[in-house]
């Protein structure tokens, strides 16, 4: 009973913690062609196509012909954001070398992975027909799932999920930069210089863990930091979008351990 009691307070103060602060979704807009939400890691484009009733002049026929069209620039949309997408900070003498787009013009297995990833985006909710246009919004995820932009790399990546071990720690990265660099898998140095966490080494497309990224201003980031069992873990950006921790306390082993054991962890924004 003791043992349940115990579980049962851990859960609420995860879920109060969660609730002190407003969430700001942090965005990466595309014109008016898409977006990529950090927080709930999802990319989607909007494709609109003239409805043609000269060269179709039945109707529904028209109709149906302009949505396939949208669909199509709406997936093509996709593609355009997804190679705009860093895998990895730059690296010095290897610029562009980060890109997705790099690595689908270089592997052709990449390639036609993140193809049929975007062939298989979903649609989100109804066609819309306005002002003699019609307009389809497609969304794929960027982290979770067999269809996701993050597994079309690493398709066969196999799941090292474990018992999520009993901690009553809430962790954040807190990342106060100027333009934040949002990349696909972030690295984080310690406080010698060394690389204490990649990424790339915790992402399994078959947990929903993967740390999401929301905006936060400095009132709220004050609330979270009086909050008991929380841990923010303040980190430094450098000109190439790698992260620098300068806590020589940080437990990265322990942190690492937490997040392939399926436990969820945040990056917080500051204010710009």
């Amino acid at each position: 009973m003791k043992k349940l009691n115990l579980t049962l307070l851990i859960i609420i103060i995860l879920l109060s913690v969660q609730n002190i602060y407003a969430q700001e979704d942090y965005l990466q807009k595309n014109g008016e062609n898409g977006t990529i939400n950090w927080t709930t890691q999802m990319i989607t484009a909007t494709g609109k196509v003239v409805v043609d009733t000269v060269a179709y002049p039945n109707e529904a026929q028209a109709e149906l012909m302009a949505e396939q069209g949208a669909k199509a620039i709406a997936q093509r949309n996709l593609l355009e954001m997804v190679k705009g997408m860093k895998v990895v900070s730059a690296t010095k003498g290897k610029k562009g070398r980060n890109s997705i787009e790099y690595l689908i013009t270089e592997n052709d297995k990449i390639n036609t992975s993140v193809t049929g990833v975007l062939k298989n985006a979903k649609k989100v909710g109804k066609t819309k027909y306005e002002n003699g246009y019609a307009s389809v919004t497609m969304e794929c995820p960027i982290y979770q799932g067999n269809n996701s932009v993050a597994s079309s790399i690493f398709k066969n990546k196999n799941s090292r999920a474990t018992k999520p071990p009993v901690t009553r720690e809430s962790y954040y990265f807190y990342i106060k930069a100027k333009s934040h660099k949002q990349v696909l898998f972030p690295k984080i140095y310690d406080s010698k210089g060394k690389l204490a966490l990649n990424f790339m080494d915790i992402y399994n497309q078959y947990l929903d863990n993967f740390p999401s990224t929301e905006q936060i201003n400095d009132a709220d980031l004050e609330k979270l930091r009086n909050t008991e069992y929380t841990k923010i873990i303040e980190l430094k950006e450098d000109k190439r979008g790698n992260l620098h921790c300068s806590d020589e306390n940080i437990n990265w082993i322990k942190i690492k351990n937490e997040i392939q054991a399926n436990k969820k962890m945040k990056i917080l924004v500051g204010e710009k």
